[in-house]
C-alpha cells in the first residue's frame, strides 16, 4: 500500500473515532435527560462506528490505533463542553 493510502486511511479512522466519541456524548445526554428513544438510537450508531472503525484498525494495522486514539481524544473534546452556571 503506498503511503497517500496510508495517510487517507489514517484519516478516515480518525474521523471515524471522532464520530463515536460525539456519538457517545449525545448517548450519554439524551440518557440523562431521560430521552429514552433518542439514546437508544444515539445508542445503536455509537456501537455501529465503533464496531466498524476497530475491526477495520484490526484487519489493517494495529499501526492505525495512533489515529484511532486521536480521534477519540478529538471527539470527546468537542463533545463535551463546560456548563456555565449563573451565580443568580
Amino acid at each position: 500500500m503506498s503511503a497517500l493510502a496510508w495517510f487517507g486511511l489514517g484519516c478516515a479512522v480518525f474521523v471515524a473515532a471522532a464520530l463515536y466519541d460525539l456519538a457517545y456524548g449525545r448517548y450519554v445526554q439524551c440518557a440523562a435527560q431521560g430521552r429514552r428513544l433518542a439514546a437508544a438510537s444515539w445508542s445503536v450508531a455509537t456501537a455501529a462506528v465503533g464496531l466498524a472503525t476497530t475491526l477495520g484498525v484490526l484487519k489493517a494495522s494495529l499501526w492505525l490505533v495512533i489515529p484511532e486514539l486521536a480521534g477519540l481524544f478529538v471527539g470527546t473534546w468537542i463533545a463535551v463542553r463546560p456548563v456555565i452556571v449563573s451565580s443568580r
